[in-house]
């Protein structure tokens, strides 16, 4: 029964190690990109590369969100001369 508490110890000791060295990571990387004017959340570049990646898609002829849920906007079906 010992053996078993002194092992859970282990692991909890182990466990809060990582926890610690994570959150020493994120407050480094939240300097690092207050420093550098970064914007931590990354949202605009998700959103840039979202949008990327389906213009990508269409040039290959790959159907995107839009078009798998059979909506396809009608700018895209003028550039496909599909209407009139």
């Amino acid at each position: 029964m010992s053996d078993r508490r002194a092992e859970l110890e282990q692991k909890k000791a182990k466990l809060q190690a990582i926890r610690e060295s994570k959150k020493r990571r994120e407050e480094t990387r939240k300097l690092l990109a207050d420093d550098k004017g970064l914007d931590v959340n990354h949202t605009n570049s998700t959103v840039d590369l979202r949008q990327t990646t389906e213009e990508i898609f269409r040039d290959l002829g790959i159907p995107t969100g839009d078009e798998l849920n059979g909506t396809i906007p009608e700018q895209a079906l003028q550039e496909d001369g599909l209407t009139e």
